[in-house]
């Protein structure tokens, strides 16, 4: 340490002694309250003088002592640091299972996050979207959506041959999962035709992995209106054709997954040992708060999206399906910064009994969550902090987020490389058991 605290009983005493001594001189500023210098007649050449001297050691003095303290306050935070560092290094050799952020890292914003690199990892994304021809995105669907905007996104959605990979080597992707985009099965309101239509969606995307089986893998599309034939669908999607898990648009019809009619399809998921991707769709009811500026990706969806996330945690469905995994994408669709006071105020409610433990403990333990459509350092180091780097899979959100920015972005996260690396790959090709 180089500087070391002033006492505060030594500078009461000095500060003390010094009063006495001014106070004992009637010409002097600190005597009188004035401010100033009040020379008397004859008194000048020898008491103001002392006294004056007296008043500018003092001032001078206490600069002192503030200069040492705000050192003493500098070096503690650096020790500080340097031990959190430390601590952190020691966790990972030892393998702990939390690599904490380092906080003090200046933000990158996404926008900045530009420098021309070659990819240096090799990353696995889990929400990149494609659609069959009968499933596009209409915009009488998605209203919120710039027209022009819509135009250039949708020839993407079809396309799973060279622009694809070509964007996807950019961004330095080795394997994209792919999943039939929003609104999707969820839309179709008759249950025979959605099921139909989910059949040949999935039928689509087996064709194109089979074109490119080490770049792509699936998520079936499920029509639950139909739960039998989705459990069944799913069973055939996962045994025979190889896909990953399967992704869900939201809720279906106005129902959502905590539905105790939906009991097989979790029981289901949980035998055949894989995840549901539970992404946005559009919503049935919305908030009377709601406009339709912030409609749709822009706070809609995620709005939406959470909460279905915190039903199935309040109305039990892990505690009859505790292997269940959930993934959600958008950085956990804001739900990583709001664990605390989702605790503090669940356990408040007359509910509080209706689970075995905690809304938290049940969200890090059942589900997982990406980073697509969040290029964010901030929100990349919160989520980290709040669930650990084995809990955080990489996404893009192709094609409606720029896939070589977010490429660009997470080699550039200032995060610990053991972390980026689970992040960018480990823990995707462990959760969906990809060798």
């Amino acid at each position: 340490m180089l500087y070391d605290s002033p006492c505060p009983t030594t500078v009461q005493r000095l500060h003390s002694a010094l009063t006495r001594e001014f106070s004992n001189c009637p010409s002097s500023s600190w005597a009188s309250g004035t401010g100033q210098v009040c020379p008397r007649a004859g008194d000048w050449p020898v008491r103001d003088f002392h006294c004056f001297a007296l008043q500018l050691f003092f001032f001078f003095f206490n600069c002192f002592l503030l200069h040492r303290h705000r050192c003493y306050q500098q070096n503690r935070l650096k020790s500080h640091r340097h031990d959190t560092e430390q601590s952190t290094n020691a966790q990972l050799m030892a393998g702990g299972s939390r690599i904490k952020p380092k906080m003090n890292q200046t933000r990158t914003p996404a926008s900045q996050a530009t420098t021309e690199k070659e990819p240096t990892i090799n990353k696995i994304a889990l929400e990149e979207h494609f659609s069959i021809g009968e499933l596009l995105p209409t915009s009488a669907e998605l209203e919120f959506f710039d027209p022009q905007l819509l135009g250039v996104i949708e020839p993407l959605l079809p396309e799973l041959a060279e622009q694809r990979l070509a964007n996807m080597d950019k961004a330095g992707i080795e394997i994209a999962v792919l999943s039939q985009t929003a609104p999707g099965i969820q839309a179709i309101a008759d249950s025979p035709e959605a099921s139909a239509i989910a059949r040949q969606a999935n039928d689509a995307l087996h064709a194109a992995i089979e074109q490119q089986p080490r770049r792509f893998r699936g998520f079936a599309a499920l029509n639950l209106q139909d739960v039998d034939t989705a459990c069944a669908e799913l069973k055939r999607c996962v045994s025979e054709l190889g896909f990953v898990g399967a992704l869900v648009n939201g809720g279906t019809q106005g129902e959502y997954l905590d539905n105790p009619r939906l009991d097989p399809l979790w029981s289901t998921l949980e035998q055949l040992d894989v995840p549901l991707y539970l992404h946005p769709g559009l919503p049935t009811n919305q908030p009377a708060s709601m406009v339709k500026e912030l409609d749709g990706a822009t706070w809609g969806w995620s709005f939406d999206t959470a909460t279905h996330a915190l039903r199935l945690i309040v109305k039990g469905v892990f505690e009859k399906h505790p292997n269940a995994k959930v993934i959600l994408g958008h950085m956990g669709e804001n739900l990583p910064f709001y664990l605390w006071r989702l605790d503090s105020r669940y356990a408040s409610t007359r509910y509080r009994n209706d689970i075995g433990t905690t809304p938290s403990a049940v969200f890090r333990r059942n589900f997982f969550i990406t980073t697509s459509g969040v290029c964010d350092d901030a929100a990349l180091q919160c989520s980290i902090a709040a669930l650990g780097p084995e809990r955080i899979m990489f996404s893009t959100d192709y094609p409606y987020e720029d896939i070589e920015l977010a490429g660009r972005w997470i080699e550039q996260a200032p995060i610990d490389p053991i972390a980026k690396t689970m992040i960018c790959r480990d823990t995707a090709r462990s959760l969906l058991r990809l060798g």
